[in-house]
């Protein structure tokens, strides 16, 4: 059974299960009321002074039946046919010490005979006026048998009453619930994405609701993450914007000064001094905006959502040689420049898959960092260790104090953040105050291990 199957019996098997329960219930207190209404009417209809009252109507009808049609002590033919009419009576006739009509027809007239005393138990005798003679009547019947067939229908239909409402009162909780989630659906519809949904129950109806609950959430939170996404963009647009500008007019005004000196007729040695000043400025403005571009296309490069599929982009290489050759490559530069470096490596060897690019990129942002950020005389600390399933890159170093003219849209740390992601990796940065006053900058890269 598919699971569909399975969520849609659940409300099949529910009705299904009331059904069966109200009909057993209303099924027994049908039989149960039929019983004992039968019984307390059993004891009113069998009293004598019902039964001589009935007798005594019965009589009074008969006699109104033979005085209208004439009917004499011998006619059967009449007396037949108004048994017949009654239905529940029973009639014997005696005259002159015979039984002339028994409607049981029980006696064999021509040689029964029904005495008053054995009469007498079962029946009621009246004496009647026929048209030729008086003869004694003796009727008995089942005179309160309409009242058995009424009281046993009005049971019925109580039962079937009852039985229908609650089935009623069980499908209306429905479809009482099922306008309860449509409400719901309309105020999602609305953009009101904090509201919820009663659950109610375990049926199809309470997943649909949960299922809803679910989707509204999802939806809140995609909005919330595109709505940050947003922020963060409007806030690197803005501060790019003001880092592009500050190179960019630096690099007019030298130009503007060259374009002065330039309209003299004959340069002096020092307007040539000058002009190659200015155009080494202009040049390391241009190269700071390259750089900032470079920046830029990166961060968005490695923060677009397209998938990245590790086995098709990577390869697998050997630790922790790999890493000591990247950072060989890398910090020869720095270290021309005065830096330092000291490395704590563990001797153990694993085998860790790395999107090269993304590698070097990273590398690139981290040394970059420390070239702007870092105290030169105090030695950066490289640590590459590992547990039992990634592998550790820690880069510590001590933050200069005359960082005042240097400025930063953190570009750098979003793309490492970036690539490592998309590598299956995480990263921190913390800065660490010193009682001293110094400080220090700590950036761990954890890399999941094959």
């Amino acid at each position: 059974m598919n699971k569909k199957n399975a969520i849609t019996k659940s409300l099949r098997s529910e009705f299904l299960a009331l059904l069966v329960i109200s009909f057993t219930i209303y099924a027994g207190l049908f039989f149960l009321l039929n019983e004992l209404v039968g019984m307390k009417l059993s004891t009113y209809l069998n009293s004598p002074a019902y039964l001589e009252e009935q007798a005594a109507h019965t009589a009074e009808s008969l006699q109104s039946y033979l005085t209208e049609h004439q009917v004499s002590i011998d006619d059967d033919t009449a007396l037949e046919n108004w048994v017949r009419e009654q239905r529940i009576v029973t009639l014997i006739v005696n005259h002159n010490g015979l039984t002339l009509f028994d409607s049981s027809g029980h006696l064999n007239l021509t040689n029964d005979y029904y005495s008053p005393e054995e009469l007498s138990s079962y029946f009621s005798e009246q004496t009647l006026s026929f048209s030729d003679d008086t003869a004694s009547v003796y009727i008995t019947g089942i005179f309160g048998f309409h009242l058995y067939t009424w009281a046993t229908l009005l049971i019925f239909v109580l039962c079937i009453l009852l039985f229908l409402t609650s089935n009623v009162v069980f499908i209306k909780k429905k479809i009482l619930y099922l306008e309860e989630i449509t409400d719901g659906i309309h105020i999602l519809e609305g953009g009101t994405l904090n509201y919820s949904i009663p659950i109610s129950g375990h049926d199809e109806l309470a997943r649909l609701a949960t299922s809803l609950n679910h989707m509204s959430q999802s939806l809140k939170e995609q909005i919330a993450a595109e709505s940050e996404a947003r922020d963060a963009n409007h806030q690197l647009i803005t501060a790019l914007s003001h880092d592009l500008r500050t190179p960019l007019t630096t690099g007019m005004g030298y130009l503007e000064i060259m374009k002065e000196l330039l309209k003299k007729p004959e340069l002096s040695p020092e307007a040539t001094d000058s002009l190659n000043t200015y155009l080494d400025k202009c040049l390391g403005s241009c190269t700071q905006l390259k750089h900032m571009s470079d920046s830029l296309f990166e961060y968005f490069l490695v923060t677009s959502p397209e998938e990245y599929d590790p086995k098709q982009e990577s390869d697998i290489y050997q630790g922790p040689e790999i890493f000591l050759q990247l950072l060989a490559e890398k910090t020869m530069y720095l270290e021309e420049k005065g830096f330092q470096f000291q490395y704590t490596v563990s001797e153990k060897t694993y085998d860790i898959r790395l999107n090269l690019g993304y590698m070097m990129r990273i590398l690139d942002n981290l040394l970059s960092n420390i070239e702007k950020y870092a105290l030169p005389q105090a030695p950066v600390q490289i640590h590459l260790y590992t547990n039992e399933t990634h592998c550790m890159l820690y880069i510590g170093n001590e933050i200069r104090h005359d960082l005042s003219n240097i400025e930063s849209n953190k570009i750098g740390t979003r793309s490492v953040a970036a690539m490592m992601k998309k590598m299956g990796g995480t990263c921190a940065f913390r800065k660490e105050e010193q009682d001293d006053g110094d400080a220090v900058f700590h950036a761990e890269l954890s890399f999941p291990l094959c």
